[in-house]
């Protein structure tokens, strides 16, 4: 009668404890689901305020471009006052990763995706390329930093050959990113050209936008 009683209370038990764990259970993943929902809205969130900011500033520079008539444009980039592509998706920017085995800055994704490439602002800007193009600098232009090393700055030479070029492939001014190493804890953004001596840093890419529109908006006349 004992152990009949000692059965049925370790079934009692047993079953007690496996309520429990089943609410344990449901209450970890509510909690889990209810914390990657709050993040996903914030991630997103801030990722369309990044593109917002993105796509304004790249709509005001397409304004300036049209004044200040550079290049001949086409009829159809007029009347859309835009000078972009279609986004890059995600797994295009993945790929690009995967193939040069680094991690691209969030800003120039954002910038990817409001625009997989975009024209060149000015006679003296670099046309930004599509993702599929972007390399490392020394698979484009391995003579350029041969020149650096043997007759310039060793330093910069050495930055030129890790750097990656967004901008300007094949042009005579480009556009670099040079990833972080442990010298450097972020990314260097730098504007390169022939008639530049060195090298013209940024801050970020927003900054070299900026840095842009406000240079169209001084070559603009006033009667424009």
């Amino acid at each position: 009668m004992k152990l009949l009683l000692i059965a049925n209370k370790l079934r009692y038990f047993s079953i007690c404890m496996k309520r429990l764990i089943c609410i344990l259970y449901l209450g970890f993943w509510a909690c889990i689901n209810t914390f990657a929902q709050e993040y996903i809205s914030e991630t997103n969130n801030l990722f369309i305020k990044n593109n917002t900011a993105m796509r304004e500033i790249l709509d005001s520079i397409s304004v300036q471009m049209i004044k200040l008539k550079d290049f001949d444009y086409t009829e159809t980039q007029i009347k859309s006052k835009w000078f972009g592509n279609i986004p890059a998706t995600i797994d295009d920017i993945k790929k690009t990763e995967d193939r040069l085995k680094i991690i691209l800055p969030q800003d120039y994704k954002d910038f990817l995706l409001t625009t997989n490439g975009f024209h060149a602002f000015s006679q003296i800007d670099p046309g930004f390329c599509s993702i599929d193009k972007v390399d490392f600098l020394k698979n484009i232009d391995p003579d350029l930093i041969r020149i650096w090393n043997q007759h310039g700055n060793v330093e910069i030479g050495k930055l030129l050959e890790k750097s990656i070029i967004i901008a300007g492939i094949n042009e005579e001014q480009s556009f670099l990113i040079i990833p972080p190493d442990s010298d450097n804890d972020k990314c260097l953004y730098w504007k390169f050209a022939a008639w530049i001596p060195g090298e013209e840093r940024f801050d970020d890419l927003m900054h070299y936008f900026s840095d842009a529109l406000n240079f169209l908006k001084n070559e603009i006349p006033d009667d424009k």
